[in-house]
């Protein structure tokens, strides 16, 4: 099963000392794709601390599945 399945991960932090800006972000995606069917997941998160606007939180979760057609 495990040879059917593909994915990412990625961890990134910033931070610019002259605004005193902090961004943490993480990304996270896997696919499958069996004989008859493909789907696939992800999450995304962004958080930005900015001491003028206070933390912004921006993530996203997506999900898919499908049938794929029979050969012949």
């Amino acid at each position: 099963m495990f040879d059917r399945v593909r994915g990412s991960l990625s961890v990134g932090f910033d931070y610019t000392k002259s605004s005193n800006i902090k961004t943490l972000s993480g990304s996270f995606n896997m696919n499958y794709r069996g004989p008859e069917t493909v789907w696939n997941f992800g999450v995304d998160l962004n958080s930005t601390r900015d001491p003028a606007q206070g933390t912004i939180d921006r993530d996203s979760i997506e999900y898919g599945y499908r049938w794929l057609r029979p050969r012949g």
